[in-house]
């Protein structure tokens, strides 16, 4: 099955007719109105991406270590302006 084909929607409902429990998404603003057609209700659409975080960001970044999440957790309740970030080392 191809995304792109114009009946990818039927594709995956010959697949799963009732509609599928979980899509994880990476193009969600050009596959929104695919992943609508075939979530059954009550379904979940999972969403993520990469990205670079430079100056053309334009808002303050703010970056914590795993081990400072609670942290990161009390700058958002905090209403931090800008990113916050939590970095996750391999």
């Amino acid at each position: 099955m191809n995304d792109r084909d114009t009946d990818a929607a039927d594709q995956i409902r010959r697949v799963a007719p009732e509609g599928v429990d979980v899509v994880v998404e990476v193009a969600a603003g050009s596959n929104a109105e695919l992943d609508l057609a075939v979530i059954r209700p009550r379904g979940t659409i999972a969403i993520y991406g990469a990205f670079h975080i430079g100056d053309e960001a334009g808002l303050p970044v703010h970056r914590f270590g795993l081990d400072d999440t609670a942290a990161a957790h009390d700058a958002v309740e905090g209403a931090a302006v800008g990113k916050v970030l939590i970095t996750v080392s391999g």
